[in-house]
């Protein structure tokens, strides 16, 4: 661990690319406190009700997703369109092209998403069109700060900004069960029951995390068996097939398929 730790800061590039990739986080942590400019008392009322959570009432309100959305939608056209077929086949240049696109997407899917749920609550052509460009240059900036981290900073830059998002639901879920049974546990009025719901709710969430971990590391190994003679010493080879191989992506994509049905609805 020593050893880690010398490695790490007689590493002066290192150095910089953690503290600039967790600059990027609080810049991001920033913007997501930022609200919306114009944002009628309608909407507000609304979003604490929980009647509509599609459409951000903060800068990075909607996060990353709608370019993991868009990514996804780029993917399925290449297998549909054969322009963006083409675009795939002919290396950076298809590539770069392909890349513009997935951002142009995911800016209209901003857009599109919160003009639908703001135009609910505004009689204000003007309102309902200026908040949407709004959400869509913060999930320009975010795009952007994911493109500074993958080239300065250390890992994926989607992937970075989708867990600092998530670790926000992560912390209220956190304060909601301190508020609910941790601190009422330690008041003097006990409740045997009180304290047999914390402890199953605890139980619940080891019991969901030690599964996903069981499910996105175990792989089943297919053996490989070569025509030509081996020595015993050698190893055998094989073929690991993860269980899980989608990931979280079908969960996305359903989401991303659910939201036009959200904004229909009156």
């Amino acid at each position: 661990m020593k050893s880690k730790i010398k490695l790490i800061l007689g590493n002066p590039k290192l150095i910089f690319q953690i503290l600039f990739t967790f600059f990027i986080i609080f810049l991001f942590k920033l913007g997501s406190a930022l609200p919306l400019p114009f944002i009628p008392k309608e909407f507000k009322l609304l979003k604490i009700l929980g009647l509509i959570d599609a459409a951000p009432s903060k800068l990075f309100g909607l996060g990353i997703y709608p370019y993991i959305t868009a990514s996804i939608v780029v993917q399925f056209l290449q297998k549909l369109l054969p322009i963006c077929r083409e675009w795939k086949e002919q290396g950076q240049i298809g590539k770069r092209k392909l890349n513009l696109l997935t951002r142009a997407l995911a800016l209209l899917f901003v857009f599109g998403q919160t003009f639908g749920m703001i135009q609910k609550t505004s009689d204000s052509l003007a309102v309902c069109f200026l908040i949407p460009l709004i959400a869509a240059a913060g999930c320009a900036i975010l795009i952007w700060f994911a493109d500074l981290i993958n080239s300065q900073g250390i890992g994926n830059g989607t992937s970075i900004l989708i867990m600092a998002s998530m670790s926000n639901n992560l912390i209220d879920s956190l304060k909601e069960i301190k508020q609910n049974y941790y601190d009422n546990l330690f008041t003097n009025n006990f409740d045997p029951k009180l304290l047999t719901q914390f402890i199953l709710i605890i139980l619940v969430l080891l019991l969901f995390l030690i599964v996903t971990v069981i499910v996105q590391i175990t792989s089943l190994k297919i053996p490989v068996q070569y025509a030509r003679n081996q020595s015993p010493s050698k190893s055998n080879s094989y073929i690991p097939f993860k269980i899980n191989t989608a990931g979280v992506m079908p969960v996305i994509l359903a989401n991303a398929l659910m939201q036009p049905f959200k904004m229909l609805i009156p």
